[in-house]
């Protein structure tokens, strides 16, 4: 093998994409510091560089990729050549980072990675976890590396399931340190008070087992369930049962219907340009600071990402992005059907509980062009994605070989 090649053959490793992977989530979920930008940015270069170098081609990125990056290129373009507001250059990087964290992941699956390089995986997510939990305990830091509580739990709502996937699929007996750290990050979701993600969390679980899971699983599943909520009950655990009643006798006094009630009027001010196409990528921030009331001014987007997207994308931006995500959901739910493997299948049930909550909690609580909107959503649409591929290209080689 002559030098060039061993050179291209190392920049072109898949282990470079790992890297950049999980640097990207442990600095985004643990560190809360810039670094992510840098690993998202730097993962998207090598795939480039194994786009160049031939490692990685164009025929070999299925449908549903060109699809996802057709409609993020629309919410863009669309933007600038017909909004009524100047699009945004930051919010748009989020959506490009997205973009990058999708193909990344992509890129990774096509790669031969030794098993243990997959194993690191479940370390990240631990260690992110761990590195929590004593930035609360040992440093009394409320929220751990965050300033706000949601921004916490959205750590625990994306490795919750993640944890349950690796205990149940492991056959070794450290595989009760993943139950150890999996409550370690309930108490630490509780304690967090976000009611988005006790929802999102408890909905999502419940809608898995009612209908993704069969026999003597489901009903286990529920009970315990049951018996948690129960527990939390009665012994209104951090005060969980008074932020709940709190919530229900508020209800018609909830910011978020504050928030909800003005984006309807902003919306009334559109002509029919502004409702087809949107008024641009962070105009709803621009705008929403002339309409509200001092005290409710620094809340600047709508806490409902349909609102919000209808405003700035218009009613095409809307159907684009939650008819990709409504068929991600069903291509996901007929992948763990017709997939043969029962690891593969208990993935992607894991993977649909965090899409639930993803879309209750970022829904309720985060702009839709934010980091903590679109960086968990670019794992999650990264992971669903091939998985989903997998399982097709599984199913047309089964039938293929049928035939033969």
């Amino acid at each position: 093998m002559s030098i060039k090649n061993k050179i291209i053959e190392i920049l072109t490793s898949g282990y470079w994409l790992l890297a950049c992977l999980t640097g990207a989530f442990f600095s985004f979920f643990a560190l809360n510091r810039g670094g992510v930008v840098v690993f998202i940015e730097v993962g998207a270069c090598f795939v480039l560089l194994n786009l160049v170098a031939g490692q990685y081609k164009l025929k070999h990125i299925p449908l549903t990729y060109w699809v996802t990056l057709a409609i993020a290129c629309y919410l863009i373009i669309i933007g600038i050549f017909f909004a009524s507001h100047e699009v945004k250059t930051k919010y748009v990087m989020y959506l490009f980072r997205m973009i990058f964290i999708v193909f990344t992941i992509h890129c990774l699956s096509l790669k031969e990675i030794d098993d243990r390089g997959y194993k690191l995986l479940p370390i990240v997510w631990c260690a992110s976890i761990c590195w929590q939990f004593a930035a609360v305990k040992l440093f009394n830091m409320p929220y751990g590396t965050y300033g706000n509580p949601h921004y916490l739990s959205n750590l625990m709502i994306s490795t919750l399931p993640l944890l349950v996937y690796s205990f149940w699929i492991s056959g070794h007996r450290y595989k009760w340190i993943f139950i150890l750290i999996a409550l370690i990050a309930i108490d630490m979701l509780v304690r967090t008070g976000s009611r988005t993600a006790f929802l999102a969390v408890s909905f999502s679980a419940v809608f898995s087992l009612v209908f993704f899971v069969k026999s003597r699983i489901k009903w286990t599943g529920l009970l315990l369930v049951a018996l948690s909520l129960m527990v939390l009950y009665f012994s209104n655990y951090t005060g969980v049962v008074d932020r709940v009643k709190e919530l229900l006798v508020n209800l018609t006094e909830e910011e978020r219907v504050y928030f909800w009630k003005n984006a309807l009027q902003m919306l009334e001010k559109n002509d029919a340009v502004d409702w087809i196409f949107g008024n641009g990528i962070g105009s709803y921030r621009v705008v929403y600071s002339d309409s509200a009331s001092p005290q409710m001014q620094p809340f600047w987007f709508a806490h409902l990402h349909p609102l919000e997207l209808l405003y700035e994308n218009g009613v095409t931006g809307l159907l684009l992005v939650y008819g990709g995500l409504t068929g991600l959901f069903f291509g996901a739910i007929k992948s763990m059907k017709e997939t043969i493997y029962e690891n593969a299948a208990t993935l992607i049930k894991c993977m649909l509980v965090i899409f639930l909550c993803w879309m209750i909690h970022s829904n309720l609580t985060f702009p839709f062009y934010s980091k903590y909107a679109q960086y968990p959503l670019g794992f999650i649409l990264g992971t669903m994605l091939v998985l989903i591929d997998r399982s097709s290209q599984s199913a047309i080689n089964r039938t293929t070989t049928a035939t033969d």
